[in-house]
């Protein structure tokens, strides 16, 4: 499950209480409003399904100190928890998320982690890993591909490291190095996580680790740039109304990720066209012919039927 954070709306004029706010150097107050989302990714599927979101909300125009993706965050897994009280899980984020407390919770709320630790915003780790003996210190390489094409992914991993000064938690540290066959450094990155890794599975933990930035991409980008328009300021209201409009439109994602899913007539025709250009088609169908269902839509769509008289 990835969590990562994602704006909506932004104005300098538009506001409600609730809205986020930030100054800028010119002084102007930029008003907000952001959600942390909760979405189901496997490494090596580019599909995604959103689960569950939570909004950035402040109580008031005067709260201080005002709501953030990490505060949201935690009611976010907490709600899931409770409405998931079984499902496995393994919470993936980045840097943001790898701190005490967000841990903490996690375990408490029997969730696996493997999250983003840059070293440089954990000081702590980075000097328990340089001071680890070999008993729990790995190192190795794997190779995929072959030819031009081969990747050389260098690792290691550390155990049973603290995480912070006068904390209880242990993490196991996971830093993966990624090299062309001619040598070129492609990717760096470490993660801390409370999944038992060793030589063979240390190839998966990275995957997980990398399939993170999912969300942003396969969620978030095609959410806002691919014809869903989430962006488009739909209304703003002083209570709820931005995020009513927010859910809606995320609804209608989760559909189109169902029917992307399992319904073969509207496979076909996203082979036909980008999504957006779907959207603008099949909105012209609707104003200009008569259909009797969303089969007959996709059939006239794919002219294999005709309208109705």
């Amino acid at each position: 499950m990835a969590l990562d954070g994602s704006g909506y709306f932004r104005s300098t004029k538009v506001q409600c209480p609730h809205c986020l706010r930030q100054l800028d150097p010119q002084g102007r107050v930029h008003y907000s409003h952001k959600i942390v989302g909760a979405t189901v990714v496997r490494a090596g599927s580019p599909q995604v399904l959103p689960l569950d979101v939570e909004e950035v909300r402040n109580a008031t125009a005067e709260s201080a100190p005002q709501d953030c993706e990490l505060t949201a965050g935690k009611r976010l897994i907490a709600r899931v928890r409770r409405e998931h009280p079984q499902m496995a899980l393994i919470v993936i984020g980045d840097d943001l998320y790898s701190h005490v407390p967000f841990v903490e919770q996690l375990q408490h709320l029997r969730q696996h982690y493997v999250l983003v630790a840059k070293p440089s915003s954990h000081p702590t780790l980075l000097a328990a890993i340089a001071a680890a003996g070999t008993d729990q210190t790995q190192t190795g390489q794997w190779t995929e591909g072959s030819g031009p094409r081969q990747r050389t992914y260098t690792y290691r991993f550390v155990r049973h490291l603290p995480l912070a000064l006068e904390s209880a938690v242990r993490v196991t540290d996971v830093e993966v190095w990624e090299h062309t066959a001619t040598g070129e450094l492609l990717y760096h990155n470490s993660w801390i996580t409370d999944l038992d890794v060793n030589a063979a599975n240390v190839a998966v933990v990275v995957q997980i680790g990398r399939t993170r930035w999912k969300i942003e991409n396969e969620q978030f980008n095609v959410h806002k740039n691919h014809g869903s328009e989430l962006t488009h300021n739909y209304g703003h209201g002083q209570q709820t109304l931005s995020m009513v409009f927010y859910l809606l439109n995320l609804l209608a994602y989760g559909v189109h990720v169902v029917l992307a899913l399992g319904d073969r007539l509207y496979q076909r025709c996203r082979t036909q066209e980008a999504r957006r250009e779907l959207w603008n088609a099949l909105r012209t169908l609707v104003n200009a012919v008569l259909v009797e269902s969303w089969r007959h839509l996709l059939e006239v769509y794919l002219e294999e039927a005709d309208a109705s008289p």
